[in-house]
């Protein structure tokens, strides 16, 4: 018997190791029967040092996502809006020098100059995505994560989900 797997590739059932079903054969879990792992601690503090030393240079918009569920690699995201180059560098400058005084972290990987609107910074568990405002509302980082959870990004703990916009306007 073939199946076509998830890359569309034909392959014979007999050939796919016993713990892949075939496709037809699985049933998604609806969210509400997933159980959330959370991230761990040690990222949280980590993001919570990125998300002040970005508001001690006056970044806009922090956000904490909580991406550990989907992401084998990292734990959160953190998401910052600058208005200017000049305020871009320093923030990515800001959160580097205050984790690596605070968490004797250095970033395993930097990308983009300030003045591509894009600064990422990579710690692992934790990355830092520092925008100017356009790069911000094209990437819409955000939205595209809409369904995670959202941490306080000055104090580490959960937020409320979203409520769900039709039942905002519900009466």
């Amino acid at each position: 018997m073939q199946d076509r797997g998830r890359c569309g590739c034909l392959a014979e059932r007999s050939e796919l190791p016993a713990s892949v079903p075939a496709e037809r054969e699985t049933a998604e879990q609806s969210p509400a029967e997933k159980e959330h792992v959370p991230a761990t601690p040690d990222a949280i503090a980590v993001a919570v040092t990125a998300c002040r030393a970005a508001d001690d240079k006056q970044a806009t918009d922090l956000l904490v996502l909580d991406v550990a569920d989907l992401l084998a690699l990292v734990d959160l995201f953190v998401i910052a809006t600058a208005r200017s180059d000049r305020q871009l560098r320093a923030v990515g400058e800001a959160v580097e020098e205050r984790l690596r005084a605070g968490h004797s972290l250095r970033p395993l990987r930097r990308e983009g100059p300030a003045e591509s609107g894009w600064l990422l910074l990579d710690y692992g568990d934790v990355v830092c995505h520092l925008f100017d405002q356009e790069r911000r509302e094209y990437y819409a980082l955000e939205r595209l994560w809409a369904d995670v959870p959202q941490l306080d990004p000055l104090r580490g703990e959960p937020l409320p989900a979203a409520r769900p916009r039709e039942a905002e306007h519900a009466g």
